[in-house]
């Protein structure tokens, strides 16, 4: 039987090329809302990544 994730790791970019680490979520977290983006002039990219 696999592993069980225990916290998922949030990453973004705005080139799709080089992502930055914004969140480490507990595993039972089942949404984030990224509140340090610029909507009116940015296209965000994100990853995310279970541990």
């Amino acid at each position: 039987m696999g592993n069980r994730v225990s916290e998922y790791k949030v990453f973004r970019s705005t080139d799709n090329s080089y992502f930055t680490q914004i969140a480490s979520l507990p595993a039972e977290q089942t949404s984030y809302v990224d509140q340090n983006v610029d909507v009116n002039n940015k296209k965000y990219f994100y990853r995310i990544n279970g541990k």
